[in-house]
């Protein structure tokens, strides 16, 4: 089945190359002009404070369920920087044997969020309001919460020998800011080399679509379930607010793909992540509901 979506990629790919493109032109700007600026910085952070141990203290300090302090430690940068750190951290981190199984199922299914920069900054101009840009991100950190939460104290975590994590901690503490900076910088960039483009080729495929013709009101949903980037401003002007919170949440096939790239041990399959991450999108628009009501009534 692979090999002929291959050939039939290629086919499509030749059959409309204005389009194809039309589409890595729009993907470029966007990835410049919207996920560098929103990105990028808090990945260099949040890579530092792992790496400098900044966030051990913290980690201790907040009870989340059955999760480990490894596992916390891995969250806290995850909500805040936002898809794919989500999924990158927990992976480095259960390669390691720091986390359990079950631990990195979790917040790889309920940590990769979107993240502050991209939610304020991005949404928050398209709907021309920081403040709502704001009520989004909180409502896809309460709802990462609340899963990780319930399904951590319902499936209780394993318990496994963290051998190597006295000695890794002891060794991030003692890291050198000048180090962390300099490491954190090269993969933080390597991380967004990757995001580009497939933000592009996700982006040259939703350009394809208009060569099918389709109604109106399905390009909006058809881009923005490929990738949110590109869709999610065609949305925003289509449907209501609660639609492009539930798409941001559930991140998209472009999302999805990078995210399982970093699952090396294949803990998460496709199916999975589809259906876990439809759970959080709803889960994330009853959140905003209630923010916004109690916010804006």
């Amino acid at each position: 089945m692979s090999k002929w979506t291959g050939w039939g990629l290629l086919l499509w790919f030749l059959c409309f190359p204005r389009a194809v493109k039309s589409g890595i032109e729009k993907g470029l700007e966007l990835g410049g002009t919207v996920l560098v600026p929103s990105i990028f910085p808090y990945l260099v952070a949040s890579g530092i404070l792992v790496k400098t141990g900044a966030l051990q203290g913290i980690a201790k300090k907040f009870k989340l369920g059955n999760l480990s302090e490894n596992a916390k430690e891995m969250l806290i940068p995850s909500l805040f920087c936002g898809y794919p750190t989500g999924a990158r951290l927990p992976a480095l981190a259960y390669d390691k044997g720091s986390i359990s199984k079950k631990e990195f199922t979790l917040l790889f299914l309920f940590a990769n969020i979107p993240g502050f920069g991209f939610a304020v900054s991005y949404l928050g101009g398209i709907f021309e309001s920081s403040l709502s840009g704001l009520l989004i991100y909180l409502s896809f950190v309460s709802a990462s919460l609340t899963l990780l939460w319930y399904f951590s104290k319902k499936l209780p975590i394993e318990t496994i020998a963290f051998s190597g994590s006295r000695k890794e901690t002891k060794e991030a503490k003692e890291q050198k800011i000048s180090e962390a900076l300099v490491e954190s910088v090269s993969e933080s960039a390597q991380t967004m080399v990757s995001l580009l483009f497939f933000v592009c080729f996700f982006s040259s495929l939703i350009d394809l679509l208009k060569c099918l013709a389709l109604p109106g009101n399905c390009y909006p949903i058809l881009a923005s379930f490929l990738e949110i980037t590109t869709g999610i401003f065609m949305l925003a002007q289509s449907y209501p607010m609660e639609v492009t919170v539930f798409f941001c949440a559930f991140s998209g096939l472009s999302v999805m793909f990078q995210s399982l790239y970093f699952d090396k041990k294949h803990a998460v399959n496709l199916p999975r992540l589809l259906i876990w991450r439809t759970v959080y999108g709803i889960v994330s628009v009853c959140y905003f509901i209630i923010f916004r009501f109690f916010i804006w009534r």
